[in-house]
C-alpha cells in the first residue's frame, strides 16, 4: 500500500514570509532574515523555549477538542488568499486526462467561453505565453478544433505519447468520497477501510466493489490531512488528524469496532498550531510509536511515546531544533543500519538528510547531517523528497522534487522551445547500500522535469520495479515514468491516461478489493476524490501480503525464479499499513518469502515455494519491547 501522507508531506505548503519567520526564530543565528534569504546555520537555544501557544492554553481550559473545533469555527472566517486564476481555470475543466475524448463535459462551460472570447477580442492586449496555454486548453474543453484557432494564438498543448506499448490504462470511476482520505485496516479483521471528510465517516469495501458507509465518526471536526496508526498497538488503526491555521489536531484512539475517542488532551499531544507535516515512526526502535510534527508557525517537535499512550516532546533535548517551517518529513532507514532516517523539507533554510545514531540513553540519541556531504539540492523552493528502491538491491534510493511554481518556462519546456534551458526540478540520488547517495538524473529518463509539487511511487503494471507519479502545477500535465527493470524510466503519462491538468493535495495507492491491481485515490484541493482503477486484469502476476502485528519498517524479502529461471530479489519495507501488493512480472515460481522487523538481520517468519496471484495473511510474533515504560523525565 502506498499512502502520500505516510509519506508524511502535505502536498501545497504555504510559501512563508521572513516576518512569520521571524515569530518564532528564537535561538537562529540570524533572527531577521530577508525575504526569500536562505539560513545556513541555527544556534540551539541554552534552554528549551516557551511555547507560543500557551496563551491558547490558557484560553481553552478545560474543553474538550470537539468543543474547541466548534468555537473557532463559530468565528467569522478568514478571506484568506483567493484562489489562482489558473486553479480557478482547472475547475472549469472536463475533469478528464488531456486530450480530451469527445463526449468530455467542462465543470463550467460558461466561464470557459467567457475566457475565450477575452483571448480573441484582445482585452488582455498581448496576452503572456501563460495566457496562450490557457487560451488553447480553454478551446480545446470547448470542442473547438485547433486548427480553427487563429495562428498567432495557436500553441501545440497534446503532450506527447511517449510508449504506446504501456499495459495499464486507467480509468475513473464513482467514489462518492470527500477528502481528506485515510486508508487501512481499522477494525482489526482481514480488509481495509476508508475514512473520509476529513475524519468524520468510515467506508468499507462491499464484495462488488463499491463502497459501503458505515456509522459515522462523532465529534472529531474535519482536518486537512490523515495520519493512521495502530500507536497502542492492539491490532487495529488509530488516526491522527491534521489541522491548518491554529487549529488543534486530534489524536483518535480506535477500539477496533467502529468507536473511536478523542485522547488528544490526555496524550500529551495537545498544540495550536498550523500543521503542515506529520510523520508515524517508531525512531527509537523501542517498539512503539512516536511522532513528528511539521508546523508552518511552530518549531519542529518530536513526540516520544514513552509508554502506551503518553507523549512527550523530545526534539529540543536530542538537537532536532529546527525553528522554521517544516513542511515535508520522510522516514527512511538509508544506510541500512536498522535505525530510521530523516529527510526533512524546511522553509528559510538548507533542508536536512539526517542519519539515526543509535544510543540506549532516550535523550543520548541524536541524528547526524549529511545532505551538504552528498550534495543533494537541498535548499529553495518548497520540496518534496520520496525514499524508495529502485532496482530493488535492497537499500532505498531517493527522488527529490523542488515546486519553483515557474509557469512560463514550464509551459516553455512543454513546447519544446529550442532557446530554453530545461531545468531539473526532479533529481535521483542511487544509494550504494551503506547511505551514500549519488546524483543519477542524468540518463535516467527523469531529466527536464520541472514545477514538482509531490511524488508518489507504485508499481502500476506489477512488474516488480516500482513506477512514479509527479504532480505538477496548475493546468500542467502530471507525469508518470515507467521503470524498465530498475535501469531507466520511460514516460508513460499520456499511455496511463494519469496526464490530469489538476494538481492533487493527496495521492493513496492500494489493492482495496484485494484483486491483485492498484486503485489509485486523487484527492483535489477542494476535497473531491477521484477513484481510479485499471481497465482490465492484471498484467502481470502478483501477491498480496497482509502482515498481522507488523510494524513499520518491516522488510519483506521476496526471491522468485522468472520463466528464464534466474533468480529474482524483490525487496519492500512496510508502512503503517501492513498491507503490501507487490508485483511479479513474468515471475510463476516464488522460492521463498523472508520477514525481518525492523533493527534485525533474522527474518522472524520464512516460507518456501509459494504460489503467485493469491492473498496471504502472515502473523508476525509481537515485539517484546513494546510495554516498556518510560526511563527519562517529561521535558518542560
Amino acid at each position: 500500500m502506498r499512502l502520500l501522507f505516510t509519506r508524511n508531506a502535505l502536498i501545497a505548503p504555504v510559501a512563508v514570509s521572513a516576518a512569520t519567520i521571524s515569530l518564532f526564530v528564537t535561538g537562529c543565528s540570524r533572527s531577521d532574515p530577508e525575504e526569500g534569504e536562505i539560513v545556513t546555520e541555527i544556534e540551539k537555544p541554552d534552554v528549551r523555549p516557551e511555547r507560543a501557544d500557551l496563551g491558547q492554553f490558557t484560553k481553552f481550559k478545560g474543553q474538550t477538542i470537539s468543543q474547541i473545533l466548534e468555537l473557532i469555527d463559530s468565528k467569522p472566517a478568514d478571506p484568506g488568499v483567493e484562489r489562482s486564476a489558473a486553479a480557478a481555470l482547472t475547475r472549469s475543466l472536463p475533469d478528464e486526462p488531456f486530450p480530451y475524448s469527445e463526449s468530455a463535459k467542462p465543470a463550467n462551460e460558461i466561464a470557459l467561453k467567457q475566457f475565450v472570447q477575452t483571448i480573441e477580442g484582445g482585452n488582455l492586449g498581448d496576452p503572456s505565453l501563460v495566457d496562450l496555454w490557457r487560451y488553447n486548453l480553454a478551446s480545446a474543453a470547448l470542442g473547438k478544433d485547433a486548427e480553427l484557432i487563429p495562428e498567432d494564438l495557436r500553441l501545440k498543448t497534446v503532450p506527447e505519447n511517449h510508449t504506446e506499448n504501456f499495459p495499464v490504462k486507467l480509468v475513473a470511476k464513482e467514489s462518492g468520497l470527500v477528502g481528506p482520505i485515510a486508508i487501512g485496516n481499522f477494525d482489526g479483521v482481514e480488509g481495509l477501510e476508508i475514512i473520509s471528510h476529513g475524519g468524520s465517516k468510515i467506508w468499507t469495501i462491499s464484495g462488488d466493489g463499491t463502497l459501503v458507509e458505515m456509522k459515522p465518526i462523532e465529534g472529531t471536526g474535519q482536518g486537512s490531512a490523515l495520519y493512521p496508526a495502530d500507536y497502542d498497538n492492539d491490532g487495529d488503526l488509530d488516526l491522527f488528524i491534521a489541522r491548518r491555521a491554529g487549529a488543534p489536531n486530534s489524536l483518535l484512539q480506535n477500539d477496533g469496532k467502529g468507536e473511536f475517542k478523542d485522547v488528544t488532551i490526555d496524550s500529551g499531544l495537545m498544540a495550536f498550531s498550523d500543521t503542515a507535516a506529520v510523520a508515524w515512526t517508531d525512531y527509537d526502535q523501542d517498539g512503539l510509536h512516536d511522532i513528528m510534527i511539521g508546523n508552518h508557525d511552530h518549531p519542529f517537535e518530536i513526540f516520544r511515546q514513552a509508554s502506551v499512550g503518553k507523549f512527550e516532546a523530545v526534539a529540543w533535548e536530542i538537537d532536532m531544533w529546527f525553528p522554521f517551517p517544516v513542511t515535508g518529513i520522510e522516514v527512511a532507514d538509508l544506510n541500512n543500519d536498522s535505525y530510521p532516517d530523516l529527510l526533512l523539507s524546511i522553509d528559510g533554510t538548507v533542508n536536512r538528510l539526517l542519519y539515526s545514531i543509535p544510543s540506549s540513553e532516550t535523550l543520548s540519541w541524536r541524528f547526524l547531517e549529511k545532505s551538504q556531504e552528498y550534495k543533494l539540492p537541498m535548499s529553495g523552493p518548497a520540496q518534496t523528497m520520496t525514499a524508495f528502491d529502485m532496482d530493488n538491491d535492497g537499500d532505498l534510493d531517493v527522488l527529490i522534487g523542488n515546486a519553483s511554481g515557474d509557469a512560463e518556462s514550464r509551459i516553455s519546456a512543454e513546447l519544446n522551445k529550442r532557446d530554453y534551458k530545461v531545468k531539473n526540478d526532479l533529481r535521483l540520488f542511487i544509494n550504494d547500500g551503506e547511505g551514500v547517495l549519488s546524483d543519477a538524473t542524468a540518463g535516467s529518463g527523469l531529466e527536464g522535469v520541472e514545477d514538482v509539487e509531490a511524488i508518489h511511487v507504485l508499481d502500476l503494471d506489477n512488474d516488480g520495479f516500482e513506477d512514479v507519479f509527479v504532480v505538477t502545477g496548475d493546468l500542467a500535465f502530471n507525469r508518470a515514468f515507467w521503470n524498465r527493470g530498475g535501469v531507466v524510466f520511460r514516460e508513460v503519462s499520456r499511455g496511463s491516461r494519469l496526464n490530469y491538468l489538476n494538481s492533487p493535495t493527496g495521492i493513496h495507492s492500494v489493492d482495496l478489493d484485494r484483486d491483485g491491481s492498484l486503485d489509485i485515490f486523487l484527492t483535489d484541493a477542494d476535497g473531491k476524490v477521484k477513484w481510479l482503477t485499471p481497465d482490465g486484469t492484471p498484467p502481470n502476476g502478483w501477491l498480496n501480503l497482509s502482515l498481522e502485528n507488523a510494524v513499520p519498517g518491516t522488510r519483506i524479502k521476496l526471491l522468485a525464479r522468472d520463466t528464464d529461471w534466474i533468480l529474482q530479489p524483490i525487496h519492500r519495507v512496510t508502512g503503517l499499513n501492513s498491507q503490501v501488493l507487490i508485483g511479479l512480472g513474468q515471475i510463476d515460481k516464488i522460492e521463498q518469502i523472508e520477514i525481518f522487523p525492523p533493527q534485525s538481520i533474522k527474518p522472524v517468519k520464512i516460507l518456501k515455494k509459494v504460489l503467485p496471484n493469491q492473498n496471504l495473511i502472515i502473523s508476525i510474533p509481537p515485539n517484546d519491547s513494546q510495554n516498556r515504560e518510560s526511563s527519562s523525565g517529561s521535558p518542560s
